[in-house]
């Protein structure tokens, strides 16, 4: 009887030094849409961000990111970034096919100017108060976010940079070759630290552990090929992570 309890203490000692839980799960809020943005991260890094119920998300699976929606039919549409890029490359102007590819390639035409101002406290963390003038020097777009360099923060960083690149990305149609430099200029303000706020646009809420199901990590179908892609582009349909 000894043994057997102290082969139950050591069990329970083994399993109190453990971690509860393996991912993250991270919860923001947006003064316009979307009013609410749900990061799920798992313990090899995958992650989903997207609207807490919403039938779009994006995706992202061993380093490649995927754009997802659900059409009322309850059938899923998949999109690979590279490809949607690629496309646009073809219809909107060659800068997009290398944004995903060659990524560090990527510069803006005019590089933000960054100052610090301080620290900030959000959702229990402290993050730099980070000042970004855009644009021309005689009207600046004067940004202000909180940015983290909390090395356990980092995958929220990558999940919200995919996930405004994506946005920008479907807006390339409207917005011609400005949608790439503003997604290089967002590249340089992020590589600074992971967003905990953007002031008048979005806020870190609550960040946790927490196990995420193998479910919410998965391609719900395969990928669409470019020619599809090229169709859903043309009909005004994409799939995409972004608002309707």
């Amino acid at each position: 009887m000894r043994g057997t309890s102290n082969w139950a203490l050591l069990a329970a000692l083994l399993l109190a030094g453990a971690p509860a839980n393996a991912g993250l799960r991270a919860l923001y809020h947006g003064e316009s849409d979307p009013k609410q943005l749900e990061v799920e991260v798992g313990d090899n890094g995958d992650f989903r961000i997207g609207e807490p119920g919403a039938d779009r998300y994006g995706l992202e699976l061993g380093g490649t990111y995927y754009l997802v929606t659900t059409a009322a039919g309850g059938e899923a549409e998949v999109m690979k970034i590279e490809d949607v890029a690629a496309v646009l490359g073809e219809r909107v102007g060659p800068i997009f096919s290398s944004l995903f590819s060659a990524a560090a390639e990527v510069a803006p035409r005019q590089a933000p100017r960054i100052s610090e101002e301080g620290s900030r406290r959000v959702a229990g963390h402290e993050g730099t108060v980070t000042r970004v003038s855009l644009g021309n020097p005689a009207q600046p777009d004067v940004q202000v976010f909180v940015l983290s360099n909390d090395a356990a923060l980092e995958p929220l960083g990558r999940a919200i940079t995919r996930y405004l690149e994506s946005m920008m990305l479907m807006a390339a149609p409207m917005m011609g070759e400005m949608a790439a430099d503003m997604m290089a200029e967002m590249r340089a303000v992020f590589s600074r630290g992971t967003p905990l706020e953007s002031e008048g646009r979005f806020r870190l809420q609550d960040v946790k552990q927490a196990e995420i199901p193998a479910t919410r990590l998965a391609l719900p179908a395969e990928p669409l090929d470019r020619a599809a892609i090229l169709s859903r582009l043309v009909t005004g349909n994409p799939a995409g992570a972004g608002p309707d």
